[in-house]
C-alpha cells in the first residue's frame, strides 16, 4: 500500500496537554508555564496528583478528568475529525501519487489540523542501512498520515508540535 494508508492505532488517546504549555516536577509538584499567557503556574494539590497520575499513563475516571479540564491544563482532541482529516489523506493517495510524498502529504496535514484546532505534531525520522528518511503526522501516539508499519521503521529525529 502506498504512504497514507493505515491512518491510526486502534488507542487514540482524546485528551492532550493544551497547546502551548510545557512542564516538568518539580520538588514533587507539576510546574506549568504557558507560553501563551507568559507565565508560570503550579495546581492546587488535588489536581497536581491527578494531572501527574494522567501524565503517567494513568487512566483516569471522568469525575477525575474534570478539574484537569476544568482548570485548562489538558483538553479533548475531537478523535472524529483527525479520523476525517486521516480518511481524507487515504483516499486521495488513491487518485495522487503518493509514492515518495510524504513530507508535503505531512505539511498538508498537520496545516489542515491546525485550522480544525487539532494538536498534531510533524514528524521527521530516520533509518540506516539502507540510509531513508520519512515524515509523518502524530496526535498523541495515533499516526494520522503515514503508513504505522512504515513508521515503526524509523528513529524520530525531529518533532514539529
Amino acid at each position: 500500500m502506498p504512504d497514507g494508508h493505515a491512518p491510526f492505532r486502534r488507542n487514540l488517546m482524546s485528551l492532550t496537554l493544551r497547546s502551548g504549555l510545557s512542564w516538568c516536577v518539580c520538588a514533587g509538584q507539576a510546574v506549568f508555564l504557558d507560553l501563551t499567557s507568559n507565565r508560570y503556574f503550579c495546581l492546587p494539590e488535588v489536581p497536581d496528583g491527578l494531572f501527574r497520575r494522567w501524565a503517567a499513563g494513568e487512566i483516569l475516571a471522568p469525575d477525575e478528568l474534570a478539574p484537569l479540564l476544568d482548570c485548562g491544563v489538558i483538553k479533548t482532541e475531537d478523535e472524529a475529525v483527525l479520523r476525517r482529516v486521516a480518511g481524507a489523506y487515504v483516499t486521495s493517495a488513491m487518485l495522487l501519487r503518493a509514492d515518495d510524498q510524504c513530507l508535503p502529504r505531512a505539511i498538508a496535514a498537520r496545516r489542515l489540523c491546525q485550522r480544525l484546532g487539532q494538536q498534531a505534531a510533524l514528524i521527521f525520522g530516520v533509518r540506516l542501512e539502507p540510509f531513508a528518511a520519512h515524515s509523518w503526522v502524530q496526535c498523541g501516539d495515533a499516526v494520522i498520515v503515514g503508513e504505522l508499519e512504515n513508521v515503526r521503521l524509523y528513529t524520530p529525529i525531529l518533532v514539529l508540535p
